[in-house]
């Protein structure tokens, strides 16, 4: 039979980075190191990061809207001319006519990846958070019990709740009033 003492170092022998400790270590990696050759063959983004306002602009405009305005300065060449590029117009829509499924799957694949990573953590955290409950509760009730608080004093912050704090009141509350 082993101590508390063997059973606490055998789980902290179980490191996360360790293969022989981590049976899903190794395909996850794998898997990581297939991604980034994938994402290596795209070219990096030019300059500097869009701003809120650029993104939401960039979004709203569809490949329709691209082709329709191309269109438009292919036909009047005398009104449009100066104000459109119609080659980026087009080259533009046709990578996003060529790229944008793989977007969308992407995104798909992720939040499919995304659930099912959450789905089994939070199985294992309902039986974590039971077991702490547990030992909280026999914490409190046995007196002779330190080595049992000494694991609640260690699973308190990654258990507990963090309390929310209240806002700070000013130092003077006439002065943050607003006078008329």
């Amino acid at each position: 039979m082993s101590t508390e003492k063997e059973k606490i170092d055998t789980v902290a022998a179980l490191d996360a980075t360790d293969p022989a400790g981590n049976p899903y270590l190794a395909d996850a990696l794998e898997r990581i190191e297939r991604l980034r050759t994938v994402l290596e063959g795209f070219p990096k983004s030019p300059g500097k990061r869009l701003t809120p306002g650029q993104l939401r602009s960039a979004r709203r405009i569809t490949v329709d809207a691209l082709q329709q305005a191309e269109r438009f300065a292919v036909e009047q060449p005398n009104i449009a001319g100066a104000l459109a590029d119609v080659g980026k117009m087009r080259d533009t829509a046709h990578f996003l006519l060529a790229y944008e499924g793989l977007r969308e799957k992407s995104i798909l694949h992720l939040r499919a990846l995304d659930q099912f990573i959450l789905q089994r953590k939070y199985d294992a955290s309902r039986y974590a958070l039971g077991l702490y409950r547990v030992i909280k509760t026999y914490a409190a009730n046995e007196p002779d019990s330190d080595q049992m608080q000494g694991q609640v004093d260690i699973m308190q912050p990654l258990f507990g709740r963090p309390r929310r704090s209240k806002p700070a009141l000013p130092a003077d509350p006439d002065a943050s009033a607003v006078k008329k």
